[in-house]
């Protein structure tokens, strides 16, 4: 494992400014350890960010060279063996403790005459990397190679659950839209816009309905004090009163942000929230806000950028001209386009919402989505929701984005975690909420990532979900302050299956999830049953290392028919993404389609419900009709697409259905919703009764078929693609 120690700068922005070369870094090596040698007053900030194993606090303070405290602790830091060093300061000093710790290869640029200090030292082409952000991403690459472009942008991601616990420790909600001011600049007052300024605008905002929150260091808190008291008792003055990652809390919560130029600017556009960022005497040549949603007010004079923490001129015009009627008109205008821009019709689909995530999909539309959720549900008189979310890495990002997004039309959530789909479905039941959206891209790439709904009983699909979209268009919203609760459904779920499915015999199974979230719960689960499980990638993990989790496809089969053909298991199931999909293998490795799987549901179910109706889509095999009507059932042919056909299940009251993708709803003892591990243990169930259930499995009728034939096209395509053939 290559261990690479980072020495970070020292000011908040310019740490932001680090994560994509931290991200770059783990590209080239995916098993790296990151740790990272930084301030005191910036390793809060570290520490949220994913790539970063460990921060090690650097205790010197600016500008202070205490050669033997340097050489103290790169003594200390031989023992951790790093492989590299990359030093991002371009100071002598931030070059010293590398080369105390004898790390072989220490990287960074010139600066101030390292040579020797650092033995891949690299010129900077100021010209070619005019941005930071750039001059940072380029160490992470070998030497003498280009940028690779395009560059990652800086993110930064706070859950639900850590909003509410540092709104309640505050004292603060956000029953109102909700402004946070950052009036502060470290480097100095030529980069503070006036304070009378901040109070006119904080008067604006608060006769809009807002509510106005000042945050800031310590030394800002004077400032605040300042704001508040020319007439804006209202404001909360949080300057001083939190630590950086509370402040990065509080920041996620905002509806706009107004920022000087200053760390906070770069954490707010790192949370992707609407920010109008206040330029005077630097420039956005240099560092600006890294987000499709900031909006840059910098006036055009000739005396400025000058850099200086000062006006040399002492007029300060390139703020005092920066009138604040003029930065209030551009509040509305840049929520707006923020969400126009970003809300790209093609996500809502025939019977789910899904996008490319930072392309079609991030946390402000899903925000919105989560707001016009909200609105509906209160329509339809529901006032509770729960969501869960899969193992996606945009999933933590996502969940907090629709729980803001839900609480903001006064609508309830209980957020029951990293879950499967069917388990949030459960959830929907068993705490009588009869609402739930489940964020997740199902079995797609690891890009992909979308909702799942149910409102009052009703999954949503076709004109219910293009309703949504019109409800954001049209601003059809309620507002009001959702409460917010988590609650652990995991073994409320578990019990209740364990208490409906009942083996005769104890199975010997492999579970191949393919690194989706069931991998939190199918083995636990199999084995409360009596089963004796071998795992096979059920450890979560959001890039699907292994195999693309999608058992349709009989290349991602192949690993657990290898597994089977080793051990002594009888059988091996599959899973998908998010957990609503079963595949089923046997012990000699034939695979056995759902629509092949249905004929034992079906003859299982109708043995105690007579003349009950099958639903089965377009894709299955026409055996099915003779098939259920051997076993004296009703067979029905029906549209392909999960909603779809819960939805004719509802109409006609049928106890079981089935899609060739791997859904499939029992009614019968269930709850009519589509759950793979359910499913398996209803297929475990039956064949616990056999001697061999492979033998069971591949006396199913059969036919000669093709897989289903896919074709690779951009989002979105295929529509146009259809059209043309039409």
């Amino acid at each position: 494992m290559r261990r690479i120690l980072v020495v970070a700068p020292s000011w908040v922005g310019d740490t932001m400014l680090v994560q994509p070369m931290l991200a770059r870094l783990l590209q080239r090596h995916p098993h790296a350890q990151l740790d990272v040698l930084a301030p005191p007053w910036t390793a809060a900030l570290l520490r949220q960010m994913p790539e970063v194993h460990d921060v090690i606090i650097n205790p010197f303070p600016h500008g202070v060279l205490d050669l033997l405290a340097r050489y103290r602790l790169g003594q200390k830091l031989r023992a951790a063996a790093y492989d590299q060093a990359i030093v991002l300061p371009n100071s002598l000093k931030s070059a010293l403790v590398p080369f105390f710790a004898r790390i072989p290869l220490r990287t960074g640029f010139v600066g101030e005459m390292r040579y020797g200090l650092l033995n891949d030292a690299r010129k900077l082409d100021k010209q070619s990397l005019p941005l930071m952000v750039e001059r940072y991403a380029q160490l992470a690459e070998t030497r003498g190679m280009p940028l690779r472009r395009p560059i990652a942008q800086p993110r930064l991601q706070v859950d639900a659950a850590r909003c509410q616990d540092v709104l309640g420790k505050l004292g603060l909600n956000t029953q109102q839209p909700v402004a946070v001011f950052c009036p502060g600049a470290e480097y100095g007052p030529a980069k503070r816009w006036p304070v009378s300024y901040f109070a006119e605008l904080a008067q604006t905002l608060g006769e809009r309905g807002y509510a106005v929150w000042l945050i800031g260091s310590g030394k800002d808190k004077e400032i605040g004090d300042m704001i508040v008291a020319l007439g804006n008792a209202a404001c909360h003055n949080l300057c001083g009163a939190t630590d950086l990652s509370e402040a990065i809390t509080l920041l996620s919560c905002a509806d706009i942000v107004v920022s000087n130029d200053s760390g906070l600017m770069h954490l707010a556009a790192a949370l992707n929230r609407p920010l109008l960022a206040l330029y005077g005497s630097s420039s956005p040549q240099f560092t600006p806000p890294l987000s499709a949603h900031a909006q840059i007010l910098k006036l055009d004079l000739p005396c400025s950028p000058c850099f200086k923490r000062t006006c040399p001129l002492h007029h300060f015009n390139c703020m005092n001209q920066l009138t604040p009627d003029r930065v209030a008109r551009f509040i509305p205008s840049i929520q707006h386009a923020e969400l126009t821009q970003s809300l790209a019709k093609e996500i809502f689909k025939a019977y789910d919402i899904r996008g490319i995530v930072g392309r079609t999909l991030n946390g402000t539309v899903i925000e919105a989505i989560g707001h016009a959720i909200g609105s509906e549900a209160l329509a339809r008189g529901q006032h509770c929701i729960a969501i869960g979310r899969d193992g996606r890495l945009s999933g933590v990002e996502f969940s907090a984005a629709l729980a803001r997004g839900i609480r903001k039309s006064g609508c309830d959530v209980i957020d029951v975690g990293r879950v499967t789909t069917p388990m949030v479905y459960f959830a929907a039941h068993h705490l009588k909420t009869h609402c739930a959206v489940m964020i997740t891209g199902s079995h797609n790439p690891p890009d992909y990532n979308g909702l799942k709904m149910v409102l009052g009983g009703e999954t949503l699909s076709g004109e219910a979900i293009q309703a949504l979209r019109l409800r954001i268009e049209q601003d059809d919203l309620h507002h009001g302050a959702g409460s917010y609760a988590r609650h652990e459904i995991g073994a409320a779920y578990m019990d209740r299956i364990a208490s409906d499915i009942k083996l005769a015999r104890p199975l010997n199974i492999t579970v191949d999830c393919g690194n989706g979230v069931a991998g939190d719960f199918a083995a636990e689960l199999y084995r409360k049953l009596g089963c004796k499980v071998t795992e096979l990638y059920c450890e979560v993990d959001g890039n699907f290392p292994n195999h693309h989790p999608d058992p349709s496809q009989p290349e991602n089969l192949q690993d657990l028919i290898r597994v089977l053909a080793r051990n002594d298991s009888e059988l091996g199931l599959a899973f998908d993404g998010d957990g609503d999909r079963l595949g089923v293998v046997t012990k000699n490795g034939n695979i056995i389609y759902p629509d092949r799987q249905l004929m034992l549901y079906a003859a299982d179910m109708l043995s105690r419900n007579p003349g009950a109706e099958v639903i089965f889509d377009v894709k299955c095999t026409r055996k099915l009709f003779g098939w259920i009507r051997q076993h004296n059932g009703r067979p029905t042919l029906w549209k392909t697409g999960h909603s779809l056909i819960k939805a004719k299940m509802k109409a006609s009251g049928a106890l079981l259905a089935g899609e060739m993708s791997g859904h499939v709803f029992f009614k019968e003892r269930w709850y009519g919703f589509d759950d793979g591990l359910y499913a398996g243990g209803r297929l475990l169930e039956i064949l616990s009764k056999v001697a061999d259930p492979s033998t069971a499995l591949n006396n199913l009728p059969n036919s000669v078929n093709t897989p289903e034939l896919h074709i690779p096209m951009q989002e979105g395509e295929n529509h146009a693609l259809i059209a043309r053939l039409q």
